[in-house]
């Protein structure tokens, strides 16, 4: 054999485990992102599972809010100001705005109700 032969062959060789290489790192990619993704699905369902026991706490302080909107107007409007001014759960600020304006309609109520 040749010397050309001979790195002909050596160039066949390498280029060929080269492909090898390259595939097993392509597949041990696509392995990691499978991974990932088990992991970021896994971790979503703990989220919701967090979420969910959220709300009913969320669900519990808003349900409040309204019945101090209803009776007591006062003490609505202001626990309305702090929901409406809290930056956790966007329900809070839009039930917040909700509870503000329950309690000064009922305030409006109340005082034409004492005047009658």
């Amino acid at each position: 054999m040749s010397n050309d032969e001979k790195i002909e062959e050596e160039i066949e060789n390498n280029t060929s485990e080269a492909n090898v290489e390259e595939t097993t790192d392509a597949e041990s990619k696509n392995d990691e992102e499978i991974k990932l993704d088990d992991e970021t699905v896994f971790k979503s369902d703990n989220v919701q599972a967090k979420t969910d026991k959220l709300t009913t706490k969320n669900k519990i302080i808003i349900i409040i809010g309204y019945i101090f909107a209803l009776l007591i107007p006062l003490i609505g409007l202001i626990y309305g100001i702090i929901l409406a001014y809290i930056n956790k759960p966007h329900s809070y600020r839009e039930h917040g705005v909700y509870i503000i304006i329950l309690s000064i309609i009922m305030w409006i109520i109340y005082f034409i109700i004492g005047l009658a």
